[in-house]
């Protein structure tokens, strides 16, 4: 998948002061990461510490806290891991679902995207294109399908993702059930 940055604002914990800060869009990084010296200065609270496995398969042990994060004019309260102070700071995918935001790696861009809390009607999968070996754990509604798929021009597929992805994609046997 591409990558692209975002400008996310980063919240002291009581929402009273952001500073902008480039962020990396990657939805394969579970939490935000933003660099230590930030949060301090910001008055962030370390409350835990875990293990996390970065992108070249080692593991590093890093502190965890909760503070506001603004992605284009939406505001969650949110985990945020605290980096080391040179670390690129990332946008991962537990912020983007609390902003209700998905990326859009071909436009380069972050989509609106609807919270469901109760379905009446599920849309079915008629055409699922070339991602039709996926299982798609989220049920839609058609209306719902029919705005995300005219704001990016009708390429939406319900499970989030984009038709334009690459045509081979490698998918466990165990995952077809």
């Amino acid at each position: 998948m591409g990558t692209f940055q975002v400008t996310i604002d980063v919240g002291d914990p009581s929402g009273q002061r952001f500073e902008a800060i480039e962020a990396l869009v990657d939805t394969g990084a579970t939490y935000t990461v933003v660099p230590a010296p930030l949060l301090v200065r910001l008055g962030v609270v370390r409350h835990a510490r875990d293990v996390f496995v970065l992108a070249d398969g080692r593991h590093v042990e890093l502190d965890i806290g909760q503070t506001w994060v603004r992605v284009a004019e939406r505001a969650v309260i949110t985990l945020v891991v605290f980096g080391e102070p040179e670390s690129r700071p990332l946008l991962g995918a537990y912020t983007l679902e609390g902003v209700r935001l998905a990326a859009d790696p071909v436009g380069r861009r972050l989509l609106p995207v609807p919270a469901i809390l109760s379905m009446t009607r599920v849309a079915e999968h008629r055409d699922p294109g070339p991602w039709s070996g996926f299982p798609c754990a989220t049920p839609w509604l058609e209306a719902d399908l029919e705005d995300t798929a005219a704001a990016v021009g009708g390429n939406f597929h319900p499970c989030g993702l984009l038709q334009e992805a690459p045509a081979t994609v490698a998918v466990p046997a165990d995952t077809h059930r």
